[in-house]
């Protein structure tokens, strides 16, 4: 026993999976079923049935998506808006996947972002981005290669019927 401001009380060390069921006890469920995001964690949510909370959470890599709560559905983080519950799992990490699961960065040659890595169960596999665009680490995909900061682009042909054919860079 301790005393804390003038009472009693006993410490009792939790392990950390117990510490998950205290925040599912305190969610109110707002309506008797479906699923609902937790107010902090993207990743965190709750399986809402006649009123009782279950505390769910999505694969490492992946949010919850908000959109309708009659579906419990994760979805890359990149295509989650988690601005407001900014706070995410502790990440399961591996040489080329920063996050078990997403798109992320070619990591031995980061300039060079026409390549990147898929991410699945912590499994990396190499893609390419078409001619003209680069990975975009903000959109978790292609974009135009002139638009992405920090990369090594190439120049790309661009013409029209009728037209001088003519190369685009960033420069132009």
């Amino acid at each position: 026993l301790k005393v804390f401001d003038g009472a009693y009380v006993k410490v009792v060390k939790v392990p950390l999976g117990c510490v998950w069921l205290v925040g599912a006890a305190e969610f109110r469920c707002p309506s008797g079923n479906g699923y609902f995001p937790d107010p902090e964690q993207c990743d965190m949510y709750y399986e809402c049935r006649r009123g009782v909370a279950k505390q769910k959470l999505c694969a490492d890599g992946m949010a919850f998506h908000d959109g309708n709560p009659l579906y419990g559905r994760c979805d890359y983080i990149s295509n989650v808006d988690c601005s407001r519950r900014p706070y995410l799992q502790e990440a399961k990490s591996t040489r080329k996947c920063p996050r078990a699961n997403g798109f992320f960065p070619h990591v031995d040659h980061p300039r060079v972002c026409k390549e990147f890595y898929s991410c699945n169960n912590g499994k990396a596999s190499t893609l390419s981005c078409q001619k003209g665009l680069a990975f975009d680490p903000e959109v978790g995909g292609c974009a135009w290669a002139a638009r992405v900061s920090g990369c090594e682009h190439e120049a790309v042909e661009v013409s029209v019927e009728g037209a001088k054919d003519q190369s685009y860079t960033e420069e132009n």
